[in-house]
């Protein structure tokens, strides 16, 4: 199934693209009934504000242990976290941003060890069953459908019995028109194979190679890795663990709260 951007974009498209085609609230119409046909757990979903809101959740869930962040950055989640009281690690693919985390740590007193030099495609059976909580927030979109299930079947094998793993992930939906309105800019590299470039604001350039997942897509990746979505506490009260919201970029995303399934 093909999104509305997928069928049409073909071009550079900004906050005027409404005013480009005629056609689209016919098939924006259309497209949205299959979509929620498809994807029914998405009007489930909380509208969070922000990321802020994703951690105040999990850390409800599990209030202290273990946590790992999966694709760190520079950080900023690992020293969230050493706040709250837990022993926190992270890896990341991209030796610059393990150098610029380290740096971070320095400066707040945590050392430099929490962060290594790791993909997440790698398994560490040292880690198997060893973290509490677990995070993996926007890398997916790096990764095709094969390796998306790789990192969460990795993921969820150094994850504890009653452990819960957070994965935000950047979608693709069928109408867009509501984020090129917000300012967000998005074009198709390779439409075969899903593949897109994001605008960066901050960088002055194009960011290329994103795969964007239907949700759909990734509820079947958790399942097939022996994940399973769980209800979460919000402060609209207890809802799917299927959640909307969008990225500080205003790009869409969905976080999901999982834990593995196990087998007695």
């Amino acid at each position: 199934m093909k999104s509305l951007l997928q069928r049409i974009a073909k071009k550079h498209y900004d906050k005027e693209l409404a005013k480009t085609y005629g056609s689209v609230n016919t098939l924006k119409k259309d497209s949205e009934r299959k979509y929620v046909s498809d994807f029914p757990s998405l009007n489930q979903g909380a509208n969070i504000a922000g990321p802020n809101d994703l951690h105040t959740i999990l850390m409800k869930l599990k209030p202290k242990g273990k946590y790992f962040d999966i694709g760190c950055g520079r950080g900023k989640d690992i020293i969230r976290y050493e706040k709250k009281g837990y022993d926190s690690k992270g890896i990341d693919i991209s030796e610059l941003q393990v150098i610029e985390a380290r740096k971070n740590l320095v400066k707040v007193g945590i050392k430099v060890e929490k962060v290594q030099w790791l993909d997440a495609l790698e398994e560490v059976s040292s880690l198997k069953n060893f973290f509490d909580l677990i995070t993996s927030l926007h890398i997916y979109q790096h990764f095709t459908s094969e390796e998306a299930l790789i990192a969460t079947k990795n993921a969820l094998s150094m994850l504890k019995d009653d452990g819960v793993f957070l994965l935000v992930v950047k979608i693709d939906v069928d109408d867009w028109d509501e984020y090129f309105r917000k300012g967000v800019k998005v074009e198709v590299e390779d439409e075969k194979n899903y593949v897109f470039r994001m605008w960066d604001d901050d960088l002055g350039c194009w960011r290329p190679g994103y795969h964007l997942f239907f949700p759909g897509e990734i509820e079947k990746i958790i399942k097939e890795a022996g994940g399973n979505i769980i209800d979460v506490p919000t402060y609209k009260g207890l809802m799917k663990g299927v959640v909307r919201h969008d990225s500080g970029r205003n790009f869409p995303c969905v976080a999901y709260y999982i834990k593995k399934v196990v087998r007695k």
